[in-house]
């Protein structure tokens, strides 16, 4: 990349107290066969000397843009920080506990490059734990592990969207810039990137790669969903946030489906579509929603959540 020209591709790194990973992280990144890319490192006010880590690296490769926040950002400003940085017109999320193949992004590329249409490329994502073993394998039950959406309406794409959310992870792809330019970016909701693919899915198709090019390090056991909330509340938010933790994460699948509704009534398609797309994602967010939206209901009365 000569002086003053967009690199191709731009990364952006998030890290928090992630001193164990992040070097295996970036060494993974820089170790790409595709070499016309930024990486852009913001450290959310780390306490354990992430930060000095990724200064390292900075000071080393000049593709590198390091950023130190002067106060914790929490995940969502943080996530949408790195975008905004970018020159470049396609982007890809990651954090500390994702390691990438070597051809992470001459695989994925090319599919945005050479299809106008498509918004996200993706690749089946295996996870390991701490210790480096497999907990899940997405090419053992690959039919329930991959979404791809090429040549499909618009109706048929959300619909996609709503009823795999949980079965795959296009977060982990290469993204068209433009297209997430148009979409709120990350949200402060439960399951904030799916959200997003969600907004993108209105927009244009995603495409998967049926390899494993990306690992994601699971450090944490799944916990049950009122855990899962209470976390949010700080991991979601900066450490000044004026809103009061207590309504942080409340009533949040309720405002989960106002978010989806609000993506359809904010979208470029014309008013006669709409109804069919509203109707179609009121079904399909209530089919697989309500029980959490009637435990929501239970948690906002003020007892326990079940």
């Amino acid at each position: 990349m000569s002086e003053g020209q967009s690199p191709r591709v731009g990364i952006g790194l998030s890290a928090f107290n992630d001193v164990h990973y992040v070097s295996e992280s970036i060494e993974s990144l820089l170790a790409q066969e595709f070499k016309d890319f930024e990486l852009i490192l913001s450290d959310d006010n780390s306490t354990d000397g992430t930060a000095d880590v990724c200064r390292k690296y900075a000071d080393q490769d000049p593709r590198i843009r390091f950023f130190r926040q002067p106060r914790r950002q929490g995940i969502v400003n943080q996530a949408n920080f790195v975008f905004r940085q970018t020159r470049a017109p396609f982007f890809a999320w990651t954090t500390c506990q994702h390691l990438w193949r070597p051809d992470f992004i001459s695989r994925l590329l090319p599919i945005l490059e050479n299809n106008p249409t498509v918004v996200c490329s993706y690749p089946l994502i295996p996870v390991i734990d701490s210790d480096g073993m497999i907990i899940s394998n997405p090419t053992a039950h690959a039919a329930n592990c991959w979404v791809d959406t090429r040549a499909l309406n618009v109706v048929s794409r959300l619909n996609i969207a709503l009823w795999s959310a949980s079965g795959c992870n296009p977060g982990g792809g290469i993204f068209r810039s433009d297209a997430l330019r148009q979409t709120r970016l990350i949200r402060p909701v439960i399951a904030p990137d799916n959200l997003m693919l969600f907004e993108l899915s209105l927009i244009g198709a995603i495409a998967c790669v049926h390899e494993e090019l990306l690992i994601s390090r699971k450090t944490s056991p799944s916990k049950h969903l009122r855990d899962v909330l209470e976390r949010y509340k700080t991991v979601f938010y900066a450490e000044d946030d004026p809103m009061p933790r207590y309504f942080r994460m409340w009533l949040t699948h309720w405002r989960l489906f106002y978010e989806h509704l609000a993506a359809v009534l904010r979208s470029a398609h014309s008013p006669r579509r709409k109804p069919v797309m509203l109707a179609s994602t009121v079904f399909g967010f209530m089919a697989r929603h309500t029980k959490h939206m009637i435990h929501d209901g239970v948690q906002a009365l003020g007892l326990p959540r079940p």
